[in-house]
């Protein structure tokens, strides 16, 4: 089999997984590999892979994120109220 067959081969996998969502690390090594670019410092990252996980552990810590700030924003109401009823008096 031809490297033109296996750099085809790489081509759509990368399609194939990225319409499934998968980890950009698989995504970077599939188009390396379909280029013909070196991809074997590549190989160690690809696995394990679990594309649930990854979609998953993005989505906690953007809501951790969202948390934050909105404690934040109360803590910053709080403070300005106490300040404010401080003065008040």
């Amino acid at each position: 089999m031809s490297i033109d067959n296996y750099k085809s081969l790489c081509a759509a996998l990368y399609q194939a997984c990225g319409a499934y969502d998968m980890p950009e690390r698989v995504l970077d090594a599939l188009s390396a590999a379909a280029n013909g670019e070196e991809f074997s410092h590549l190989i160690d990252e690809i696995l394990p892979c679990n594309p649930d996980f990854e979609k998953k552990k993005d989505h906690y810590a953007s809501v951790r994120a969202d948390n934050y700030k909105a404690s934040q924003a109360i803590s910053d109401f709080e403070s300005k109220t106490a300040n404010e009823e401080i003065e008040d008096e």
